[in-house]
């Protein structure tokens, strides 16, 4: 191993499975940490360009190299687009520190015979998630064992899963929670004391979110607002028994520095996941943490993560279980204590728990130990 000298280039790339500026920031945030922790010459994202959706992706450490394949992320003539693309960025690129996020990035990996000097995989999907998209994710990961340095998740008993093989087991393991910002959002200015008490549902909406439940619910003084991709029928329908029947108003696909500015205006925000497998029910929300960070309390399904979180600082509603009544209930109890003194101690524990623990700083830092200060 020979230490970096001061006038030594290094190089950082990141392998991404989706389009950033949508979701998952925290693809961002570990990259640009790493640049800032090596001062690196050159950092790059790699992203598919996924359709209908704009490339917005703009940072200051970070340049992007977008790839248009023929087909959308994860067909199977995908995997084979973007694995040349990577192949031949990754030949000519030669990173020092490289990441990667899915099964759906490692053929272009495999494929180029580089091998980087620190290799992360920010397993940000479970396995048993990815192996749904084509078992070939799995012959994928199976493959890159031997070339990992370190293992970033942000779930570790979901991990804990997944990673049983003695080959995973025997890779540094790191925990890096799904957190939104380095120290969250500005403090609010504070809600109007009188008209409908406002919930948001950003993110997934299908059945296993609960969606069809809040297209149907009639609680009088509250306003449900929804936003996220209609990618299927099942979707489709349920915005538009929402909207039908009055009791939500569709926002469309936003943006997440649009869903930033905006999620602060509502009461709440709904965290909901139904446990349908193992991955769903070791869920680990982004919006979760995007919800704490701007000040917003989560009302949220137990799964253990948000339970643990909620317990932990007192600043959300969690449900008692995932039936629909359990989520009728916390919804009148989140009407019957809005804008009392009882609210405003859970949006003074969301800030505390960002200024303690849920803020991308404490994450890396927990990274940096693993970190190695040479390269050979």
């Amino acid at each position: 191993m020979a230490f970096l000298e001061r006038d030594q280039t290094l190089k950082i790339a990141c392998l991404s499975d989706i389009t950033l500026g949508y979701a998952v920031p925290q693809i961002e945030l570990l990259t640009a940490s790493l640049a800032r922790h090596y001062a690196a010459t050159e950092a790059v994202v790699v992203e598919p360009d996924m359709k209908g959706r704009r490339a917005l992706f703009a940072h200051d450490l970070i340049s992007l190299r977008r790839f248009v394949t023929r087909t959308p992320p994860h067909d199977p003539v995908f995997h084979i687009e973007y694995a040349r693309f990577i192949e031949r960025f990754l030949r000519s690129f030669h990173p020092d520190v490289l990441i990667v996020t899915h099964g759906s990035v490692m053929p272009g990996l495999l494929l180029s015979g580089h091998k980087p000097s620190l290799l992360i995989y920010y397993m940000l999907e479970s396995l048993e998630h990815q192996i749904h998209g084509g078992s070939l994710y799995g012959d994928f990961n199976d493959m890159v064992q031997d070339m990992v340095d370190v293992v970033a998740v942000p779930e570790q008993r979901r991990a804990s899963y997944d990673l049983r093989t003695p080959e995973w087991k025997a890779k540094p393991l790191v925990e890096l929670l799904n957190v939104a910002s380095d120290q969250g959002f500005p403090p609010r200015q504070g809600l109007p004391a009188h008209g409908r008490i406002r919930f948001l549902h950003a993110g997934t909406i299908n059945k296993n979110t609960f969606c069809d439940v809040l297209s149907g619910l009639k609680i009088e003084n509250i306003r449900i607002d929804m936003a996220g991709p209609q990618d299927d029928d099942d979707t489709r329908s349920i915005v538009r028994k929402g909207s039908e029947n009055g009791s939500l108003n569709y926002l469309g696909l936003l943006p997440l520095a649009k869903l930033h500015e905006i999620v602060q205006n509502y009461d709440y925000r709904f965290v909901l996941w139904r446990p349908f497998d193992f991955n769903s029910f070791f869920a680990s929300p982004n919006k979760l943490f995007e919800s704490i960070s701007a000040g917003v309390p989560p009302i949220c399904t137990p799964n253990p993560q948000c339970a643990d979180i909620l317990r932990r600082y007192d600043c959300g509603i969690l449900m008692e279980g995932w039936e629909n009544h359990h989520l009728e209930a916390a919804i009148c109890y989140a009407v019957s204590i809005a804008r009392t003194e009882r609210y405003e101690e859970l949006v003074r524990n969301c800030h505390e728990a960002v200024r303690c623990e849920l803020n991308w700083r404490a994450q890396f830092d927990k990274m940096v130990p693993h970190l190695p200060l040479a390269f050979s």
